[in-house]
């Protein structure tokens, strides 16, 4: 029991609300009341206050309905009486917490319900057997499910990062119109990617899972890799192959992004929209990884003329031009562009390594090879023209290399190399 509680139980309910009456009525110091009551000397103002019983409202607890209650003020402050209070210090002894706190988790759980409200469509079911490998929505949305599935298959965790597929929100988009993904915020973990405005709902497509419904689900088996002489090809529809050619373009467009910012240029216009459409014919011709030295270079003489050159040249839009018309006559003379090493730069995520493990087992090397053509069913994966000093695996060998690794229980070698792969698998086959 506290010093305040002892001296409480001595006075009695009625000295108690006696003090209390003189204590803001009476005018008498702090001294006379002290004296008067018997209080001890070391009680102040505070200690006085303490004495008085809280201040019951006629309000109720915003949660729980329970009574309310306020601590008294002390006196001193312009017209303070015994029924003033703090309305930051009314609580509510039933649930611990303050009004404030109440009313805000009040609040918050009408905002989640109000979110769950809005984000709880149905998704349509989706019939695995019957996936479309000739659509770009079906194979998105096969990688989605198999990078980012969980709860048995029945929702899609946050994606989290961006990938480099060109497009990538506008397939998202295509499969929500078509029902397969709806948002839900049936998680508290991730309510935050959800927001509530004065005219709806809106959310972050990175932050937020979706609720999915499969039937007969069963994870992709990759496809083989088909060697005939020196040349190796794999089954992919056109919705596989399209997947391959805006993975590499979104790189490309990465990389860029990331040259245009060291140098401190902020630049979207019409020259940037014709690299990239020209992007989907020279990816046919070249990797993404001769392209981005393509434009390392043409930012190096951009850099060069702005230095030397007037102030037109010291622009966005200028060393813009300077890549674009590098990249036609690149593909005018066909040019023996030399690649670097773009993934040093840009770091793709686990949507691209997923996609070249499942559907085209090539390893990182995708980056080395330009986006092969449709042949007669299959894809000609055309050899990998590596940086100077690095020579690449051919995609037979990261194959059967990656099949010695699942039996063995062992980590995959570097498919950058020819000579690791090949020692990998001379060793354990």
């Amino acid at each position: 029991m506290s010093r305040v509680d002892e001296v409480r139980a001595e006075l009695g309910e009625d000295n108690v609300n006696e003090l209390m009456d003189a204590y803001y009525t009476s005018g008498l110091s702090l001294n006379d009341l002290r004296e008067l009551y018997d209080l001890p000397k070391s009680f102040t103002d505070k200690k006085i206050v303490e004495l008085f019983p809280m201040i019951e409202l006629d309000d109720g607890c915003p949660l729980c309905g329970g009574a309310l209650f306020a601590p008294r003020i002390s006196r001193g402050i312009k017209d303070v009486s015994a029924d003033s209070y703090y309305k930051d210090q009314v609580f509510c002894p039933n649930c611990g917490k303050t009004r404030q706190q109440a009313m805000r988790e009040l609040e918050e759980f009408e905002r989640k319900h109000r979110l769950r409200r809005a984000f709880s469509i149905e998704p349509k079911e989706f019939e695995w057997a019957k996936r479309n490998p000739d659509s770009l929505t079906s194979t998105v949305f096969e990688v989605l499910i198999e990078v980012r599935g969980g709860g048995g298959n029945t929702y899609l965790g946050p994606i989290a990062d961006q990938p480099l597929l060109f497009g990538f929100i506008d397939a998202c988009k295509a499969l929500r119109g078509e029902g397969y993904i709806q948002p839900t915020a049936a998680f508290d973990k991730w309510l935050s990617g959800f927001e509530e405005e004065e005219d709806g709902f809106s959310f972050y497509w990175y932050k937020v899972p979706f609720a999915i419904k499969l039937k007969g689900y069963t994870a992709h088996e990759r496809n083989p890799i088909i060697v005939e002489g020196d040349r190796e090809y794999v089954a992919l529809g056109q919705g596989e192959r399209e997947y391959w050619l805006r993975t590499a373009k979104g790189l490309v467009l990465a990389y860029l992004d990331v040259q245009l910012d060291d140098a401190c240029y902020e630049y979207e216009g019409p020259k940037r929209e014709e690299f990239e459409t020209l992007l989907d014919t020279m990816l046919l011709e070249y990797s993404p990884a001769q392209i981005t030295s393509l434009i390392w270079n043409a930012m190096a003489t951009a850099e060069k003329h702005a230095e030397e050159g007037p102030a037109y040249k010291r622009t966005g839009n200028w060393a813009m031009g300077v890549v674009l018309n590098r990249a036609k006559k690149a593909l005018s003379e066909h040019w023996d562009l030399h690649p670097n090493f773009p993934s040093r730069t840009v770091e793709d995520t686990e949507f691209e390594w997923n996609f070249f493990d499942v559907h085209v087992p090539i390893g990182e090397t995708w980056m080395y090879r330009s986006v092969p053509e449709v042949t007669g069913g299959c894809i000609e994966i055309k050899h990998a023209k590596m940086p100077k000093g690095a020579d690449a695996a051919t995609a037979a060998m990261i194959a059967k290399a990656r099949e010695i690794a699942w039996r063995i229980g062992t980590g995959e070698p570097d498919y950058l190399s020819y000579d690791e792969t090949d020692r990998f698998i001379k060793r354990y086959e």
